[in-house]
């Protein structure tokens, strides 16, 4: 588990779809096919909308490309 004092240590992967961002974020040198990813979906179509992958923040999904973290359940 990450732990809050390790925030600034975090690496970072954004995949865009239109108006969906998908915010991918676990320790660096994580590799993006290990199940160690916390993902959040940000909808602008109609103001602001943010929903985690699986309902939760947790360090769990996989980020390998934008067909994968799309294909998620958000909530």
């Amino acid at each position: 588990m990450i732990s809050r004092s390790n925030a600034k240590e975090m690496a970072l992967i954004v995949y865009e779809s239109g108006a969906i961002l998908y915010v991918c974020k676990a320790a660096i040198g994580t590799a993006l096919a290990a199940p160690l990813w916390s993902i959040k979906k940000v909808d602008t179509t109609s103001g602001v909308k943010i929903e985690w992958a699986d309902g939760d923040s947790n360090y769990d999904n996989l980020a390998t490309d934008l067909g994968t973290v799309a294909a998620l359940a958000y909530s």
